[in-house]
C-alpha cells in the first residue's frame, strides 16, 4: 500500500494546510498519509473503502481520516471534490487538546444545501490566499482552517449515525445516479426503485440505513442544493431558477426550498 509523505504535500515555513478541488475524481488504489485528509464532495457521488468498511459518499457530505488511515475509492459518478490535507499542527494551532480528540478516527457529516454554501467561500479562500499571497496571508489560512474546523463539527453534530456495511452498495448507486440525472424534474418513488432493482419498501429501508435520508427526502436535497447553486448567479432570477429545476408554480418551489435550507429563495440570496 502506498503512503503519502508530508514532504509531497508541504513544504518548509508554509501553512500546514493545503486545499484543492478535483474535477471527475477516478477510482484510486488503497493508500494512506502521513497527515489529516478531508474531503468535501461538491457533486456526483463515490463508493469509497475506508479502515475495512465501505460507503457511499454523496454531494454534501464530509469525511475525515487521521494519519495512517487507509482508504480507496472503489467507484465514481461524476464525483467532484474538495480535497482537503492538514497536518497535527494545524489542529493544535485551533484548539490543541479540545479538537484532537474529535479527529482520533475517521469520521462522517452531511452538510445540507445551506452549509454547503457556507463551506465553499471558506475552502476556495483557502485556495486563493497561497497563490496571491497578500499581506497576512499565513494568517488568514489558519483563520479560514478554524472556520472550517467549526463549521464541520457543527454539520457532524447535527449528523445521524449512519450504516457503514450495507451490502446494497451496487442498486443504492444505481438509485443516486438516476436521482442526479433527474433533478430537472419530478419523480416518483416507485421509478426510482426499478432504476435501483428494488421494491420501494427495501430501497427506502436501505437508503435510509446509508445516507439518514429516505429516497424522495434525499431526492429533495439535491434538488435543492441545485436550486442554491443556481441562486448564486444574480442574472438568474428565482423563476429563472425555479423553471430550470422542473417548477411550473413559483410557490410550490419556494415552499420546496424553505422546507429544505429554512429561508425562502429572495432570502437567501439576499445572505450571500
Amino acid at each position: 500500500m502506498q503512503i503519502l509523505p508530508v514532504n509531497r504535500f508541504f513544504s518548509e515555513g508554509e501553512p500546514p494546510v493545503s486545499v484543492r478541488t478535483v474535477a471527475n475524481h477516478d477510482v484510486s488504489a488503497m493508500h494512506g498519509h502521513e497527515f489529516y485528509e478531508m474531503v468535501f464532495i461538491l457533486q456526483g457521488f463515490t463508493l469509497h473503502s475506508c479502515g475495512g468498511a465501505s460507503s457511499i459518499l454523496t454531494a454534501g457530505d464530509i469525511f475525515c481520516m487521521p494519519p495512517g488511515t487507509s482508504h480507496a475509492y472503489i467507484a465514481t459518478h461524476q464525483t467532484w471534490l474538495y480535497n482537503i490535507l492538514f497536518l497535527p499542527a494545524a489542529l493544535e494551532a485551533c484548539g490543541g487538546g479540545d479538537v484532537l480528540p474529535f479527529y482520533r478516527t475517521p469520521s462522517r457529516a452531511r452538510a445540507n444545501p445551506v452549509q454547503r454554501q457556507e463551506l465553499i467561500p471558506i475552502l476556495e479562500r483557502l485556495m486563493a490566499e497561497p497563490q496571491t499571497r497578500h499581506a497576512g496571508w499565513q494568517r488568514m489560512v489558519m483563520a479560514k482552517f478554524g472556520e472550517l474546523l467549526v463549521l464541520y463539527e457543527r454539520i457532524h453534530e447535527t449528523t445521524p449515525h449512519l450504516d457503514t456495511s450495507n451490502a446494497h452498495y451496487r442498486q443504492l448507486m444505481r438509485a443516486m445516479q438516476y436521482i442526479e440525472g433527474s433533478l430537472n424534474r419530478d419523480i416518483l418513488l416507485e421509478e426510482v426503485a426499478a432504476a435501483a432493482g428494488l421494491s420501494p419498501g427495501s430501497l427506502t429501508r436501505q437508503f435510509k440505513l446509508v445516507t439518514g435520508l429516505a429516497p424522495m427526502e434525499y431526492a429533495r436535497s439535491q434538488r435543492m442544493a441545485k436550486a442554491a447553486e443556481l441562486l448564486k448567479d444574480p442574472a438568474q432570477s428565482v423563476s429563472d431558477v425555479a423553471r430550470d429545476l422542473g417548477f411550473s408554480d413559483i410557490s410550490v418551489f419556494s415552499r420546496q426550498f424553505k422546507q429544505i435550507t429554512g429561508m425562502s429563495p429572495t432570502d437567501f440570496r439576499k445572505n450571500l
